[in-house]
């Protein structure tokens, strides 16, 4: 990462403050200036993005990349801008969030731009948003569809002044219509309702819809969020207008051929406008192929005058005790101007202490992790930055006791047994039907050990405890529930059956045990109900890595071992013919990378990041944002490895980039940094070597690699003779990596593809990593 102190002359002598002007560049002023990447040209660098100067640029040979900018204090900014720079227009960014932070760490986006367009040279763009929250970091982080380069020759970042650009939709009075005048739960006020789980719908293919404001402003930008089904109902083209009799329409803003990647995505656009409207409406002309119109939200941005209301008040609040650890709140939500909904709790009903504050358009929590035998009340009210809702009406319910019971009575599927309980203890209860053979024990430790290791790693999943059913001779195969659900009583539970014996812990025993256990994870990890990539890996791809980790970490070697061998093997025809997931995608990224902890971020990501409602996942993931979110648990860009393992579409790129712009967390890409580093040290003899430890210098020098220089382009490797495998990266000089896999002892690996050159093979084996130069003919 490149960094640049910006040390204006001003700047130095206030220290530890910056003046703020109304609309003021905080790039003038002392500051931080970052780049993801160092490798620009000389005289290109990141400093020159800040220099006001238009005739000189920064430049990096990345497709993505971000910049940042760190101030001495925080402040309230709403506006950018950026300049493009001289030369060659692919190397324009073209989608990109704008992104604030108080640490450089948790990154709250103010904007997101997708397919802009820089049509002159040198040309100043500026981009507006709403936004009252002071940051220190701010962040631009881009993509390019369209090449292998980013530049861009200025960026600015403006502070609020005394006119703030807000969503003109908010304030009070403002009135929606449309071209069929559509009321009722999918009718043109739902495009103002601040909530993307809504949505307008009109069964036509073309259609215009209207907002009229209190007050004339001065709009700028406007934004569209795609509804929750069918893609073909999306807009596609259309013109944004302006009026101030509803009759005369000034044309603002002409789209065509615009593809809402995903559902719940907001895209948003802007330009040049000075005149002041009290009406503007977006006039679509043609959809993306149906005979339906939909959109969820449409956001207007700009200059004027008016309130925002206070939300109205939650009403009907009431709760449901479902279990000894877990009760249910459901309310009403009157409210379209809220952003967050304040739940409270008591033990008495008088003193009251926050619980948690929901995000906007919530309308059920769950509040967990409780204890048997206790009375809990709760309140619930709706915030905005202007003001609160009253209160809602106060509910009390006293938790059940939270004790395994003796027998339990089964209610799901084709169940009907009443089931006995043989063994109890922190982490688990074992239950057996009448048909079962009591002496068989080895699932009380098992299971408590997995589960326990679970929790450590995933979460509470609400009941510490985990329910383990097992049959004889009757529903063969398994299922798993967790907390969320009513099947099970709220109960995080597996249920298994078979017509073999279950006298010992190995095979289909072990392994469809561990297997349910891991569905409750994907299915309940972190707080949020579903699995987003069921769609993609099935039942379960997920499961595979999760038992493998557990086996690993538990000490379990024999059945690690006999469940690598046999995940190797395995083929899949999805996404394509002959993908190997367990060992060209999983087993790679937890060798690599963590081991457990890297499973555990993918959730943890997840959960921060990805939409929902009610804690429950608002849709599935595609397989962009698939690999988006687990290179963002590895840490480094799995692109090239995804394609190793699915394949690579054109889809799949745009989806990729769609969800780096999306989901604004980083990673680095392809390692290209640790690449360039390496290739420094092999080209300078000068640079002082590391000092290794003997464990590391031993594995070092256990590893082979030969001929150097290759004669044939026939790499082989030879790893230490007691490791059973290792895994094996091989990157060009420029930072590509041309090979991944995993090798047991030696392997041959064919380079024929590869252009001359040197190359970095690296090898790891789950804790070392060693680095060797080699040169292709």
């Amino acid at each position: 990462m490149r960094t640049i102190v910006k040390l204006a002359l001003w700047g130095i002598a206030l220290c530890n403050s910056l003046q703020l002007l109304a609309q003021t560049d905080i790039t003038n002023s002392s500051g931080t200036l970052t780049a993801q990447y160092n490798d620009s040209p000389t005289g290109e660098d990141i400093s020159k993005v800040i220099d006001n100067l238009a005739s000189t640029k920064y430049l990096t040979f990345h497709s993505s990349a971000w910049i940042g900018f760190q101030t001495p204090s925080a402040v309230v900014v709403n506006k950018y801008t950026i300049t493009s720079a001289n030369d060659a227009d692919t190397r324009d960014p073209l989608s990109w969030t704008f992104s604030g932070s108080n640490d450089g760490t948790t990154w709250t986006t103010l904007d997101t731009r997708s397919n802009e367009d820089f049509p002159s040279r040198l040309q100043l763009r500026e981009f507006t948003f709403s936004n009252s929250t002071a940051y220190q970091y701010y962040r631009l982080q881009m993509s390019n569809n369209s090449g292998t380069i980013l530049q861009l020759a200025e960026w600015e970042i403006f502070t609020a002044g005394s006119s703030s650009i807000v969503d003109i939709t908010d304030y009070s009075g403002g009135t929606t219509s449309d071209q069929y005048n559509v009321t009722g739960a999918e009718g043109n006020a739902k495009l103002i309702d601040n909530s993307i789980f809504s949505k307008y719908l009109t069964f036509n293919a073309t259609t215009w819809v209207q907002f009229q404001a209190a007050n004339s402003a001065v709009v700028t930008s406007y934004a569209i969020t795609s509804a929750n089904d069918a893609p073909t109902r999306d807009p596609k083209n259309w013109t944004f207008q302006g009026s101030n009799d509803g009759t005369n329409w000034t044309t603002l803003h002409t789209v065509t051929n615009h593809a809402f990647l995903n559902r719940f995505q907001k895209s948003k656009f802007s330009f040049s406008n000075t005149t002041s409207y009290t009406r503007y409406r977006l006039n679509i002309t043609a959809n993306a192929g149906a005979t339906i119109t939909q959109l969820a939200e449409w956001e207007i941005y700009g200059v004027g005058t008016g309130t925002i209301p206070a939300p109205a008040a939650p009403t009907s609040l009431s709760v449901q005790n479902v279990s000894g650890n877990q009760n249910i709140l459901t309310w009403t939500d009157n409210a379209t101007s809220e952003t967050q909904f304040r739940v409270e709790r008591s033990s008495n009903g008088s003193t009251w202490n926050l619980l948690r504050n929901a995000p906007a358009n919530t309308f059920q929590i769950r509040d967990t992790g409780l204890t048997g035998g206790n009375t809990f009340y709760y309140r619930v009210r709706a915030e905005n930055a202007t003001a609160s809702s009253a209160y809602s009406n106060t509910v009390n319910t006293t938790t059940v006791a939270n004790d395994f019971p003796q027998t339990w009575q089964e209610h799901w599927f084709e169940h009907n047994q009443i089931v006995n309980k043989v063994y109890s203890d922190q982490h688990v209860a074992i239950y057996f039907d009448n048909d079962m053979s009591t002496s068989i024990t080895w699932m009380n430790s098992v299971v408590s050990q997995a589960w326990a290791y679970t929790k450590s790693l995933y979460g509470g999943f609400s009941d510490p405890r985990l329910y383990a059913v097992f049959h004889q001779d009757k529903y063969g195969g398994g299922s798993p529930a967790t907390y969320f659900v009513g099947d099970r009583d709220y109960r995080n539970a597996i249920c298994l059956g078979s017509s073999g014996n279950w006298n010992s812990a190995t095979g289909w025993n072990l392994d469809a045990t561990i297997h349910e256990i891991g569905h409750i994870v994907e299915g309940a990890s972190r707080g949020v109900k579903e699995s987003p990539a069921f769609p993609l890996w099935g039942d379960s791809k997920w499961c595979v890595i999760y038992q493998y980790d557990v086996y690993q970490a538990l000490g379990w070697t024999a059945e690690a071992t006999r469940w690598y061998n046999s995940s190797m093997a395995t083929v899949d025809s999805y996404p394509r013919a002959n993908t190997y997931w367990f060992r060209d995608w999983f087993y790679p990224i937890w060798n690599n990378y963590g081991h457990g902890a890297v499973l555990a971020n993918y959730y943890n990501l997840l959960s921060q990041y990805f939409p929902q409602q009610n804690q429950v996942y608002a849709r599935n993931l595609n397989w962009g944002e698939f690999v988006h979110f687990w290179s963002g648990a590895a840490g480094v860009n799995l692109k090239a490895q995804a394609t190793t393992a699915f394949g690579w579409t054109s889809e799949y790129e745009a989806q990729f980039n769609q969800a780096r712009i999306d989901f604004p967390f980083t990673y680095n890409d392809n390692l290209l940094a640790n690449v360039e580093a390496m290739a420094k040290a092999a080209n300078d003899a000068s640079q002082q070597k590391a000092i290794v430890s003997a464990e590391q210098q031993a594995f070092d020098n256990s590893i082979r690699v030969w001929p150097n220089p290759s004669s044939d382009k026939i790499v082989r490797i030879a790893g230490p003779a007691k490791q059973q495998r290792l895994s094996v990266e091989i990157y060009s000089l420029n930072g590509v990596r041309v090979y991944t896999g995993v090798i047991q002892q030696t392997a041959n690996i064919n380079l024929q593809a590869q252009a001359a050159g040197v190359y970095f093979v690296i090898c790891r084996d789950g804790k070392m990593t060693s680095t060797k130069k080699i040169i292709l003919p």
